[in-house]
């Protein structure tokens, strides 16, 4: 009985991930939250990474690294077997984006092959998006199947937003369906908002009104929409900046010249010298960054879903925040237009203009928006997010 008790509280989980802390992605970001908040509940947890993440790992002690994989191939099945058996995981939980492990297939047929090489451990994955990344989109048909196969043998596979939940719920036998869990990302940071922030600190006047952008730069986040409006209504508005915070990502290839289209959309409004973009930034200057911005646009291609973070960010922070809407199916719960969120349709550069417009005339319709917004994040905190993933072990640690 000891035993089983001793079972019930600590339970030891392996994660499997290319992408830890110090690396600069939403995805890492995550499972620093993720480690921070299991071994609070006295958990043991460590991680299969890359050998490029040897000695780079930003955990502290409490935490094992297992720089071990070369490349992710039918090789790494050697060092999934030596981390198996270094740490006698519970629960194997791996983080799956195919783009994270450069396109290659042998990351999908890691929870197969887990069954195989030692009976009684259990295998979570976490999905962080279902679409085909921008450099594999004409492989989509053959990267559907290999996540198939990854679902077809995972004990428990969690969607971060009712969109991709809907879409494995309408895909997959119906046998597999009990094994899909919804569980928003939330915030990877916890960031209060500085009052009265000074605007000068990054070379504006006080009285300039400032709209934000939160996030790394791509294609699917929106920017050059909101880069054709902002420079539509720097006509009206002599006092008005634009602060694109995050960094602008990759730099190669299809995406530098998506890159590309950005600066030129800059030069041809005339707006350099009103358009800055940040560097992924420390928590104290994005703390800062974030609390000068009077209106944070988000204007996510596919509209906004409880699978970004960094909307989860500004709201927990009470911005006032302006997103898109492709359907209200989708869209997180609690959400409602004029209250505590702005919205208009992607890639609608009037629509957007005109929603900015309304707000900057009205300093206090802002503020209770910003109000409500943190309200509404409430519902999204860490602590309940993360009782819902320790049901789900806690359920695959006592599953027969």
């Amino acid at each position: 009985m000891g035993i089983e008790l001793q079972r019930l509280l600590i339970m030891r989980i392996l994660f499997i991930s290319p992408h830890i802390p110090p690396r600069e992605c939403g995805v890492a970001d995550h499972i620093a939250k993720q480690v921070s908040e299991l071994i609070k509940g006295k958990n043991q947890v460590s991680i299969l990474t890359g050998i490029e993440n040897a000695g780079k790992s930003g955990f502290n002690d409490e935490f094992i690294v297992l720089a071990l994989v070369k490349k992710w191939n039918i090789r790494a099945y050697f060092q999934l077997i030596m981390a198996i058996r270094t740490f006698n995981p519970d629960i194997v939980h791996m983080h799956y984006q195919i783009s994270m492990y450069a396109g290659k297939s042998f990351a999908t047929i890691i929870p197969f092959l887990i069954k195989m090489i030692r009976k009684g451990i259990k295998t979570a994955v976490t999905l962080h998006d279902l679409n085909p990344p921008y450099f594999f989109h004409k492989y989509e048909i053959i990267i559907k199947k290999m996540l198939y196969f990854l679902v077809k043998y995972s004990d428990a596979v969690i969607v971060s937003n009712n969109m991709d939940y809907k879409k494995l719920s309408l895909e997959l036998p119906q046998r597999v369906l009990d094994r899909i869990h919804l569980i928003p990302i939330g915030s990877n940071m916890t960031i209060n908002k500085i009052q009265h922030a000074d605007k000068t600190m990054i070379g504006h006047k006080v009285e300039d009104l400032i709209l934000g952008f939160f996030g790394f730069v791509a294609p699917d986040k929106g920017v050059e929409i909101l880069l054709e409006a902002f420079g539509r209504m720097r006509v009206e508005y002599n006092n008005l900046k634009l602060l694109i915070i995050g960094g602008k990502g990759y730099s190669k290839g299809d995406f530098n010249v998506y890159l590309k289209r950005l600066d030129l959309i800059i030069s041809a409004h005339d707006m350099e010298k009103d358009v800055i973009f940040t560097n992924y930034a420390d928590i104290e200057m994005l703390r800062l960054y974030l609390s000068i911005i009077d209106i944070c646009v988000l204007p996510y291609t596919e509209g906004v879903t409880t699978r970004r973070t960094t909307f989860f960010t500004v709201m927990s922070m009470g911005l006032p925040t302006v997103t898109t809407c492709v359907n209200e199916e989708y869209l997180p719960e609690g959400l409602e237009e004029g209250k505590n969120v702005r919205f208009f349709k992607p890639n609608d550069v009037n629509g957007l203009g005109c929603v900015l417009k309304e707000l900057l005339g009205s300093k206090r319709e802002r503020e209770e928006m910003g109000a409500n917004a943190y309200a509404w994040s409430l519902k999204y905190s860490n602590e309940i997010l993360y009782a819902k993933l320790d049901a789900i072990y806690k359920k695959l640690a006592y599953s027969p």
